[in-house]
């Protein structure tokens, strides 16, 4: 309680004092009252976190700075070994196997007879395949009753129509698919159609093949190709004729062999891309083998500049992949960091990761600018825009 003195009694410096006394009391009575930002507090490896409407308060073992290493932006392939170009032997029509010239597993050169064969005997006659036509069973059945009438009619007047009963006997033979001969058997040589390996033989000489039953693969073995998978997103970084550097799995000291991408095939449903890659011929003489397990790196633009974080700064992400040395990481992972601007507020950056370093457990990213310090902790997605506090 504050007692009102006599002013007569108060000299003019008593009075500014008492007055500025007033002031200062509302004022630290105004502070007291003022209603305190709320504040949702949480723990993690690094110390305290306070997160309110505008602020979040960090500890400065929270906070990293930019170490950057250079990197050349790539994508890993994976896949089997296969011909780029193979054909299995059909026809339109019933053959018998005459002989076969090859075995299975044998090389063999384009034009190099692989076996002889003749075409056995069709439903249709000689006349009616020339003809292009066929007769239906009406017609058939028409003809049939004519030539049984003209056969009674002859046996009649044999003596008078002798020559017609010649003709009539002609039309039946040609029109009867049980008196057409082999007398005459003409036997066919197929040959191969390029160089490669026969693999698999399904019938031996004699046999008789049924209409479009396959006789025998032929696989071209010094054109192979592979199909790797990629992240839909990749398909930009993807162009027709690039260079891939290739590895054996099975032989990784073998150098030299590459190849090209070939074809790029959107897999809509599984968020994918087919990238279709065949092998250029190689100069050091190794040939790999059909099923071969085959790596490719392609790599794409030019000489970057990542950043290297620890993995309590990455978040959204799994790093699975990263986890075993075997690991097939065929492409960048989409990940997010936190990180501080120059104005410090706070932002949620997209960034991608890119590989992990053993000797100092590290990711390196790319996508955070360098003028930028890298948070340390996952914090809630409304931390966007608020400013740092180091406690």
């Amino acid at each position: 309680m504050i007692t009102v003195l006599n002013s007569k009694l108060l000299n003019n410096n008593c009075k500014n004092l008492l007055v500025a006394c007033i002031l200062v009391a509302c004022c630290f009575s105004l502070n007291g009252c003022k209603k305190q930002e709320p504040v949702v507090e949480s723990h993690d490896n690094h110390g305290l976190i306070l997160i309110g409407d505008t602020h979040v308060t960090l500890t400065p073992e929270h906070i990293a700075s930019i170490k950057s290493e250079q990197y050349q932006p790539s994508l890993n392939l994976y896949g089997q070994l296969s011909p780029a170009q193979q054909a299995t032997i059909k026809f339109d029509s019933k053959i018998k196997i005459k002989s076969f010239l090859c075995q299975k597993g044998q090389m063999v050169k384009k034009g190099e007879v692989l076996f002889t064969y003749t075409i056995l005997p069709s439903l249709l006659t000689s006349r009616d395949i020339a003809k292009q036509s066929s007769k239906t069973e009406d017609e058939t059945k028409n003809l049939a009753e004519q030539v049984s009438d003209d056969i009674n009619n002859t046996v009649k007047k044999i003596g008078d129509n002798l020559q017609g009963l010649q003709n009539d006997i002609q039309t039946i033979e040609e029109d009867n698919t049980q008196i057409t001969t082999n007398k005459n058997e003409e036997v066919f040589e197929y040959t191969a159609p390029f160089d490669g390996q026969i693999s698999p033989i399904y019938y031996q000489a004699n046999d008789e093949v049924g209409i479009n039953a396959p006789i025998l693969n032929i696989q071209s073995i010094d054109m192979l190709k592979f199909i790797g998978l990629l992240p839909a997103y990749t398909k930009p970084r993807l162009i027709i004729g690039q260079h891939v550097n290739l590895a054996l799995d099975d032989a990784p000291e073998v150098k030299g062999l590459t190849g090209q991408v070939s074809d790029v095939v959107e897999l809509k449903t599984q968020h994918k891309v087919a990238v279709h890659v065949q092998m250029v011929e190689n100069t050091n003489q190794h040939l790999p083998k059909i099923g071969a397990m085959v790596t490719g790196r392609l790599d794409y633009g030019q000489l970057d500049i990542g950043t290297l974080v620890d993995e309590s700064a990455i978040h959204d992400a799994d790093l699975s992949e990263f986890s075993s040395p075997d690991a097939h990481v065929a492409a960048p992972i989409k990940a997010f960091v936190w990180i501080v601007n120059q104005d410090k507020l706070l932002a949620r950056q997209a960034v991608e990761v890119i590989s992990f370093n053993a000797q100092s457990q590290q990711y390196l990213v790319s996508g955070i600018p360098s003028d930028t310090l890298i948070v340390l902790a996952d914090l809630p997605k409304d931390a966007e825009g608020k400013t740092l506090q180091i406690s």
